[in-house]
C-alpha cells in the first residue's frame, strides 16, 4: 500500500472515530474514572502490515488469503531445499487458512510424493482435481496418475490421463509404464488360471518391482497364493507375516496364514487365526470353512494315532486314509503340504508293519516328494527296500535318514540306530553282490541253531545230486551251513567280513588320505626301478610281487596306498594280517612321465569330483515357462533340451531367455524349442561323451571351444550335470594347484 493511501485511509479512520467519539458523547453519560486508565490493544508487528507511529493504535481487517498465500511460498522455499517434511507442514497451515485452494493440495501431494507416502499424495489430489473439476489442470491430472501407478492401480491411472491430449509433457512416460505393470498383471492372472505357479510368482514379482509405492495388500495376498502353491513354506509364511503388518485386522490375510499353518501341520495354531478371522468378518466364507476343516482332521489324525500306538494298525491306516481326504492334494495348496507328508508317512508305517510292502512305497515316495528331508519317512523307505532286498535303494535312504536326522538335530539314540542300520544294510549289500548264506538254506537271519540245522538237512535233500538235484547247489548249501553253524564264523559273517578277512567297509581306515585317483603304484614304481617287482626305494627287496599287477612271481594280500604331498610322493604299503609294511618319500621329479598326469592341477581328479548341482534338462516339446521359472529359481548359465529319446540336442542360453522375459518378448506358451540354441550335428562332427568319470584334463580341452558341457551317463541316457570353466577353477581353488 502506498504511503498517500495509508494517509488516505488513517484519515478516514479518525473521521469516523471522531463521529463515533461525538454520538457518544451526546447520547451516554461520562464512564467512570477507572475507564480511562485501560491500556490499548497492541498487535505485534510481525502479524500486521507496517504503519506510521501515529496508527498503532488502529486494528486492520486480518487478510487470511493473504496469510496463506505467504505460507504457501515458504513451503515452496522448503520444497526446492528439500526440506520435504516442512514444506508439508507449511502447505497443510496454508490448507487451513484457505482450504478451497487446488494449488496448495497438489504442492503438498508433490511433497508427501518425494517422500513415496503415494497414499496421502493421492488423497491431495482427488480433493484437488475436485475443486477444478470445472477446469482441470493437466498438473494435477498427471499428479493424480503418478499416484495411481505408484499404487499399482493401472486403471485408474489411465481414466486420470484420458482427457489430457498427447503433447502434454510427461504422459507418455506414464502411459508406457502404466502398460508394462499392466502386462505383468495380465501375464500373472493368465500363469495362475493354468496353474503355472513359478511364472505366477515371476510376473507378480516384476509387477512389484515397477511400483514406486507401498505394495497393495490384494497384491501381497497373491504373492502368498503362489508360496503356498509352490510348496515354498519359509517364503508362504514370510510373505503373509508382510501382509499382516500392513492388514494386521484383514480377515482375508488372517485365514491365508491360518491355512499355512494348517498345512505345515501346525493346526490349534490354524483354529485360533480362522477363529480371529471369523471376529473381523462373521461373514468370512473361507475363514469358516477352514475351521471346520482344521478340526475334522486333528480329531482323525488323533484316532489314528491312538489306533497306531494300540497296535490295531488296519484301523490306523483307515483313519489315516479318511484324514487324507480332508487334506486333500490341491496345486494351488501346494499338494497338501508338510500336513499331508506327515500322514503319508504315518500311513506308510502302519502298512510296512502289516507288510503291505508296496502301498507302503508307495506313501513314502508320496510323502517324501513334499517333504524330501523327512528322517522319519526316508528311515521308513529304507526299511520297505531292505523288505524287498533293494539293498542298494535301502543303504542310500538310511544314510540320507542319517544326515537329516542330524541335521534336525534328532535324539542322539535315533541317530545311533540309523548308523546301526546303515551299517547292516551295507552288510547286506556286499552279501547280496557275493553269497547269501541266509538264503541259500532260506531262513532267516535272526534264525536259532536249531533253525539253521533244520534248514540245512532240508535244503541238502532237496539238492541232493542222489535226489536229482543240483551239484553246485548242494555245494552251497554246505558251505552256508559250515559258516552259520560256526558261531564265530557267523558272527564275523554277520559283521561283513569274509573268510579272507576283507570287511564290507573296505579299508576304510585310510578314508582320511587323498590317494591319486586312476594311479597304477605298482606299475608306477615298476617303472621307476626299471620294471623291478616288489621292493621300492631304499628298502630295497621287501617283499616280492605285493602289487596286483606288479612284476614279481610272489603273491601277498595286502593293500598300498600313495597321496601327494608337496613335492613328494608318499607310499605305505602293508599285508593284510600286518606281516610286513613298508613306507617311503619318492621326490616327484624321479616319476618322469607319470608326473605329467599326478603331478597337474588337477591331481588326476574326474568329472564326479567336481561336485556339480544336478542339472535339470526340459523337452523341445515342453513349454518355455518352465525354463523361465528354471532360470529365476536356480543359479543356471545353461539349461539343457532333450528331443523325445532323452538325447541333448541344444541349450538355451539363460540370460538371453532372461533379456526377452523381462523385455516382454518371450511369450510363456511358446515351445522351449522356439529359443533353442541347437548343438552341430553331422558326420564331420565328432560328439564327445563327457561322465563323471571322464579325467578333468579331458574336459578342459573340451570346453576350448565350447562354453559347457553336458555331463551324461555313457550311455546318454540321462543328464546328470553342467560343467563350464568356472567349475574347473573353482575346483582347483577348492582342492589347491
Amino acid at each position: 500500500m502506498s504511503p498517500a493511501n495509508k494517509k488516505k485511509k488513517a484519515a478516514a479512520a479518525r473521521k469516523k472515530q471522531a463521529a463515533a467519539a461525538a454520538q457518544a458523547t451526546t447520547s451516554m453519560p461520562p464512564p467512570p474514572a477507572a475507564a480511562e486508565a485501560e491500556s490499548p490493544i497492541v498487535i505485534p508487528d510481525d502479524e500486521m502490515e507496517s504503519s506510521s507511529e501515529e496508527e498503532t493504535n488502529v486494528e486492520p481487517q486480518v487478510d487470511l488469503t493473504a496469510q496463506a498465500e505467504v505460507i504457501k511460498e515458504r513451503g515452496n522455499d522448503q520444497f526446492r531445499k528439500g526440506q520435504y517434511e516442512s514444506a508439508i507442514e507449511s502447505y497443510s497451515k496454508a490448507i487451513s487458512l484457505n482450504p478451497n485452494e487446488p494449488s496448495y493440495l497438489t504442492n503438498r501431494a508433490a511433497s508427501y510424493m518425494a517422500l513415496k507416502k503415494f497414499a496421502p499424495a493421492l488423497a491431495d489430489c482427488q480433493t484437488a482435481a475436485s475443486l477444478q473439476s470445472a477446469s482441470p489442470v493437466p498438473k494435477t491430472l498427471l499428479r493424480l496418475a503418478r499416484c495411481h501407478l505408484a499404487l499399482g492401480d493401472v486403471p485408474a491411472c489411465l481414466a486420470a490421463l484420458r482427457d489430457l491430449p498427447d503433447s502434454t509433457p510427461g504422459i507418455q512416460e506414464i502411459r508406457r509404464k502404466a502398460e508394462g505393470l499392466e502386462l505383468h498383471l495380465r501375464r500373472f492372472h493368465e500363469a495362475k488360471s493354468r496353474n503355472e505357479w513359478g511364472a505366477a510368482r515371476l510376473a507378480l514379482e516384476q509387477a512389484v518391482d515397477s511400483v514406486e509405492g507401498d505394495v497393495p495388500v490384494q497384491w501381497r495376498c497373491w504373492r502368498v497364493e503362489c508360496e503356498v502353491a509352490r510348496g515354498s513354506w519359509i517364503g508362504a509364511q514370510n510373505a503373509v507375516s508382510d501382509a499382516l503388518r500392513l492388514a494386521p485386522n484383514s480377515s482375508e490375510v488372517l485365514t491365508l496364514r491360518g491355512l499355512i499353518l494348517f498345512l505345515t501341520n501346525q493346526i490349534p495354531k490354524a483354529i485360533q487365526h480362522a477363529q480371529h478371522a471369523l471376529r473381523m468378518d462373521p461373514d468370512c466364507a473361507p475363514a469358516r470353512q477352514l475351521l471346520r476343516r482344521a478340526k475334522d482332521v486333528e480329531r482323525i489324525k488323533e484316532e489314528g494315532n491312538t489306533f497306531f500306538k494300540a497296535g490295531r494298525l488296519g484301523e490306523a491306516v483307515e483313519r489315516y486314509g479318511e484324514a487324507l481326504e480332508a487334506i486333500g492334494e490341491a496345486q494351488s495348496e501346494g499338494g497338501g503340504g508338510p500336513l499331508r507328508a506327515v500322514l503319508l508317512s504315518n500311513r506308510a508305517t502302519a502298512q510296512f508293519k502289516l507288510k503291505q510292502l508296496e502301498p507302503a512305497l508307495e506313501d513314502t515316495n508320496a510323502s517324501l516328494a513334499l517333504n524330501p528331508d523327512s528322517y522319519k519317512a526316508l528311515r521308513t523307505r529304507a526299511r520297505i527296500h531292505l523288505e524287498l532286498e533293494h539293498y542298494e535303494d535301502a543303504v542310500r535312504d538310511f544314510k540320507a535318514a542319517q544326515e537329516a536326522a542330524e541335521g534336525e538335530s534328532a535324539a542322539a539314540a535315533e541317530v545311533r540306530a540309523l548308523a546301526e542300520e546303515v551299517r547292516k544294510a551295507e552288510v547286506l549289500l556286499k552279501r547280496s553282490k557275493s553269497k547269501d548264506y541266509y538264503k541259500i538254506l532260506n531262513v532267516a537271519r535272526d534264525s536259532s541253531d536249531g533253525d539253521i540245522k533244520k534248514a540245512y538237512r532240508r535244503e541238502s535233500l532237496i539238492h541232493h545230486p542222489d535226489k536229482g538235484g543240483d551239484v553246485e547247489k548242494f555245494k552251497l548249501v554246505g558251505e552256508a551251513y559250515q559258516v552259520l553253524s560256526d558261531p564265530q564264523r557267523r558272527r564275523r559273517y554277520d559283521m561283513g567280513v569274509d573268510e579272507d578277512g576283507e570287511s564290507a567297509s573296505g579299508m576304510g581306515g585310510m578314508g582320511g588320505m587323498d590317494p591319486m585317483m586312476g594311479m597304477n603304484l605298482a606299475e608306477m614304481l615298476a617303472q621307476m626301478q626299471g620294471g623291478r617287482g616288489g621292493g621300492f626305494g631304499p628298502f630295497g627287496g621287501g617283499f616280492g610281487g605285493g602289487f596286483p599287477g606288479g612284476g614279481g612271481h610272489g603273491h601277498t594280500h595286502g593293500f598300498g596306498v600313495g597321496w601327494l604331498c608337496g613335492d613328494l610322493l608318499l607310499f605305505f604299503w602293508t599285508t593284510i594280517f600286518g606281516f610286513g609294511m613298508a613306507t617311503t618319500a619318492l621326490p616327484l621329479a624321479s616319476l618322469g612321465p607319470l608326473r605329467t598326469v599326478s603331478a597337474s592341477k588337477y591331481r588326476g581328479a574326474v568329472v564326479e569330483d567336481l561336485q556339480l548341482p544336478p542339472a535339470f534338462a526340459l523337452s523341445r516339446t515342453e513349454h518355455v515357462v518352465k525354463a523361465i521359472e528354471l532360470a529365476y529359481d536356480r543359479d543356471f548359465s545353461y539349461i539343457p533340451v532333450l528331443d523325445s529319446k532323452r538325447k541333448p540336442v541344444g541349450y538355451i542360453d539363460v540370460a538371453n531367455l532372461k533379456t526377452r522375459w523381462e523385455a516382454g518378448t518371450a511369450n510363456p506358451s511358446d515351445l522351449i524349442e522356439t529359443y533353442m540354441n541347437k548343438f552341430a550335428r553331422g558326420t564331420d562332427v565328432t560328439y564327445t561323451v563327457i561322465t563323471p568319470e571322464t579325467p578333468l584334463e579331458e574336459l578342459e580341452s573340451f570346453l576350448e571351444t565350447t562354453p559347457f558341457a553336458i555331463v551324461t551317463d555313457w550311455n546318454r541316457k540321462f543328464v546328470l550335470g553342467v560343467a563350464t570353466k568356472d567349475d574347473l577353477s573353482n575346483f582347483v581353488t577348492r582342492r589347491g594347484a
